[in-house]
C-alpha cells in the first residue's frame, strides 16, 4: 500500500469512529458502562508523576548512572524511592490542575 491508501483508510475510520450528537446524549446503563469499560482502552502516561523516572532523569542528568552498572543503577533507584516513599512527591492540587487542562478527569 502506498501513502494515498494509508490516508484514506486512516481518514475512514477516523470519520467512522467520531461520535455523533446521538452518541454524545445517549444515557448508558450500568451494564453498558461495565461493557464499554472492559473493552475500551485508554492511553496512560506512565512517565508522568512516576518517582521511579524523576530518580532516573535526575541520576541520568548529574551522572551518577553512567559509572555503575546496571544492578547497581537499579539498586541505587530503589533506594531513593524507597527513602522518599513517606513524603509527598506530587501535590495532589497541581496534578488535579494538570488533569483538568489536559481533559483527564478521572
Amino acid at each position: 500500500m502506498n501513502s494515498e491508501d494509508n490516508s484514506a483508510t486512516h481518514n475512514y475510520f477516523i470519520e467512522y469512529t467520531k461520535p455523533t450528537e446521538e452518541d454524545l446524549r445517549r444515557v448508558f446503563t450500568n451494564e453498558e458502562l461495565k461493557e464499554l469499560c472492559l473493552k475500551t482502552k485508554c492511553k496512560i502516561d506512565i512517565w508522568r508523576w512516576n518517582a521511579v523516572n524523576d530518580y532516573r532523569i535526575l541520576f541520568t542528568q548529574s551522572g551518577r548512572f553512567q559509572r555503575w552498572s546496571e544492578q547497581d543503577r537499579l539498586r541505587m533507584l530503589a533506594k531513593a524511592v524507597n527513602t522518599m516513599k513517606p513524603s509527598v512527591l506530587y501535590d495532589e492540587e497541581e496534578i488535579a490542575k494538570t488533569r483538568k487542562r489536559n481533559g483527564n478527569f478521572n
